[in-house]
């Protein structure tokens, strides 16, 4: 029997859709990676450039790494603050 190959992919959570139908949603982003370090600097890049919905009107962004995993990004609006996670996973099964 061999071993799994393993790979790491990133996962960013943030809310989606509009006043009562705002909604905390994953998404998966592509590639995945053949090892951790490359994930994580990945993410890094993508805690500092990744586009949210809301805010609508966005100032401030705050980048808080909570592990060598995580970042939470914390983006000042005109009317509400919001945030986005970006994490680092290593992927365990997938199924169709």
């Amino acid at each position: 029997m061999t071993e799994r190959q393993r790979r790491w992919q990133i996962l960013i959570e943030e809310v989606m859709g509009g006043g009562q139908a705002m909604v905390w949603r994953p998404r998966l982003v592509e590639p995945t990676y053949p090892h951790p370090e490359p994930a994580r600097q990945a993410a890094y890049a993508l805690a500092h450039e990744h586009e949210p919905r809301h805010p609508f009107s966005k100032g401030r962004r705050t980048v808080l790494c909570q592990d060598e995993n995580t970042f939470v990004v914390v983006i000042e609006g005109a009317t509400i603050n919001a945030h986005f996670r970006v994490n680092v996973a290593e992927v365990v099964s997938v199924v169709d």
